[in-house]
């Protein structure tokens, strides 16, 4: 079983994540409060010493001999200095004399460093102190009472008289207490990061473990989809909102699926349908061909008869691989450069002689571009040839068949115009449908098979262009494909009507 550093499943790397950053966030947070408890333990500390350099300096005065005399009893000062954590007291003159005029005991006759100037206020400083332990001292120059022994005229001073006498007074304390608590509130930080960290990554575990067992019920509800039930879509009651979005998607995906597999059926039923009837008709004109000895003549009519059923079956097996090709997104049909009236005309020859055995008027509004155009002829070929054919069959003895082009603004679009066979409004979008006719009996002696619409859309589609249908103030069906050409018209001259 392999390791990997970062599970692939998204519910352990959301707990990781979360992981980093309550630690990264915890030991930020840590940091900053461990520095801000660190300076104010050690302002506290240097106002202490402070309060102390001041205290001692307040405690003694200088009498008229010189010799310092204390205003404490000698009790208030062994319960100072029998204290576990004594102080570290020096009084010296300053500078640049410097000679000491009293140390505290403690000090084991050691100097304390000079510290503070006239003026300056209190400093500080770190030291070790005489014990070898860690410690910091505060010091200043204060101004002491000296008392006379005479007065400046040279009297005996019996009035008290004094003179102000600086001397620099210096403090120091061991700083074992205030590190042993800091060390005391980087532990209990720890622990609290720690817990606090392992109590919000449980929580999480939790809330992510309930709010993926819908996932977990999304995926089981997928492996049981079945596609042949139409109806079953994806439900999650109280799923998050990110899921809900899911599932509305993959419902949607499911009716987009549900609708190709209904057009899948669709196609398949009809293209069946569309088979079996010449099929039919073929194994028909056979077995009555074979149920007696015919004459030639009959036999030539029945094989003229198989003959076009076997043309109609060819062009619906032609008709059905160029939409399986188009749908499969061959785009690649070429191009060749023609003459658009030109090439119109040599589509319509085929249809030439149906239309004299019907004796249509075909009437010719077609556009001299000039100079050739780059056209898709296989597949304009194709739409062309649906609408000419329709246009033949559908319309009545002595009707009139119109068939326009032109070029505007690099838009290619033609029109052909025939009699309508009774199409109603609400038909015109159905023409475009596969194997929708609106002649359902399925004759088969018709030549429609009822995917030349929608050929011609779906190849209109793979043009970038557009085929529409519409019904004009004279009761006729106009069917209209327009899409771009790579180059637009020069030069245009509409054709004359021609009468058939």
């Amino acid at each position: 079983m392999s390791f990997h550093l970062v599970p692939r499943s998204l519910k352990y790397r959301l707990l990781l994540a979360l992981l980093v950053g309550m630690v990264l966030i915890e030991a930020a947070a840590n940091y900053l409060a461990y520095r801000l408890m660190e300076r104010h333990a050690w302002e506290e500390f240097d106002r202490t010493l402070a309060d102390k350099v001041r205290f001692y300096a307040s405690t003694w005065v200088f009498d008229r001999r010189g010799i310092p005399s204390w205003r404490m009893g000698q009790a208030d000062w062994d319960r100072v200095l029998d204290l576990k954590d004594p102080d570290y007291w020096q009084a010296r003159y300053p500078a640049p004399d410097g000679r000491s005029i009293h140390r505290f005991k403690t000090l084991k006759g050691k100097d304390l460093p000079s510290i503070g100037t006239e003026g300056s206020g209190i400093s500080y400083q770190d030291l070790t102190l005489p014990n070898g332990k860690f410690g910091r001292a505060a010091g200043t120059i204060e101004v002491v009472k000296q008392y006379l022994e005479q007065t400046p005229e040279g009297e005996i001073n019996t009035r008290g008289e004094f003179r102000l006498q600086p001397v620099q007074i210096v403090v120091a304390r061991s700083g074992d207490a205030v590190e042993q608590t800091l060390r005391e509130v980087r532990w209990r930080l720890l622990a609290a990061s720690v817990a606090g960290t392992l109590a919000l990554l449980g929580s999480a575990y939790l809330i992510i473990r309930r709010n993926f067992r819908t996932a977990g019920d999304l995926t089981r509800q997928i492996d049981a989809m079945s596609l042949t039930d139409t109806q079953d879509r994806f439900a999650l009651p109280g799923a998050p909102l990110e899921l809900e979005k899911v599932v509305g998607r993959l419902n949607a995906l499911m009716d987009r699926v549900t609708g190709a597999i209904e057009n899948e059926r669709q196609f398949t039923s009809n293209a069946a349908h569309e088979l079996r009837t010449p099929l039919a008709g073929m194994r028909s004109a056979i077995d009555l061909a074979l149920t007696r000895t015919r004459t030639v003549e009959e036999y030539e009519d029945t094989l003229f008869k198989l003959k076009e059923m076997q043309w109609k079956l060819q062009q619906l097996t032609e008709n059905l691989l160029l939409l399986a090709r188009l749908d499969s997104g061959q785009r690649e049909f070429g191009q060749e450069e023609s003459s658009l009236r030109q090439f119109l005309r040599t589509v319509w020859k085929p249809f030439f002689d149906l239309a004299g055995d019907k004796e249509l008027n075909i009437a010719w509004k077609v556009e001299d571009t000039g100079t050739p155009l780059l056209l898709p002829t296989k597949l304009l070929e194709i739409v062309l040839r649906n609408l000419f054919q329709n246009a033949v069959e559908y319309s009545p003895i002595g009707g009139r068949i119109e068939i326009s082009g032109h070029v505007a603004a690099g838009i290619c679009s033609i029109q052909v115009t025939n009699p309508n066979p009774g199409l109603e409004p609400g038909q015109l979008e159905q023409l475009f449908q596969r194997f929708w006719r609106a002649d359902q009996s399925g004759n088969p002696n018709s030549s429609s098979v009822g995917i030349g619409l929608s050929l011609c859309k779906r190849i209109m589609d793979v043009l970038g262009g557009t085929i529409s249908a519409e019904l004009t103030a004279e009761n006729q069906v106009a069917l209209r494909c327009s899409f771009p050409l790579p180059i637009s018209s020069s030069s245009i001259k509409c054709d004359e009507i021609v009468t058939l």
